[in-house]
């Protein structure tokens, strides 16, 4: 876990990380706030977990086109109506150009 080195590297240069979704300060009066540093634990082993599962679906949904397509016996591609033609895209990004 990156995030807990670096958080655990901030705190012994005395440097607080301030989280305020949760309103959470690493050090307090001088004192690493160990409050903090097992709700940050808990949330980052959330996070990571939340990561793998958005990988497994990935890869499960792709999979399950993969299949689709070679049982349907079509091309694995984007439908024709993904690419806007040339006028709709200077139109929408007109700004930019």
């Amino acid at each position: 876990m990156e995030a807990l080195k670096v958080i655990l590297l901030l705190n012994e240069n005395g440097v607080c990380l301030y989280i305020k979704n949760y309103n959470l300060e690493t050090i307090t009066n001088g004192k690493v706030n160990p409050i903090t540093s097992l709700i940050c634990t808990i949330l980052l082993e959330i996070f990571s977990m939340e990561r793998l599962t958005i990988a497994e679906r990935m890869t499960s949904g792709r999979s399950q086109y993969i299949a689709r397509c070679r049982a349907e016996s079509k091309k694995m591609r984007r439908s024709s109506s993904y690419r806007k033609s040339d006028e709709a895209m200077k139109e929408r990004y007109s700004w930019e150009i």
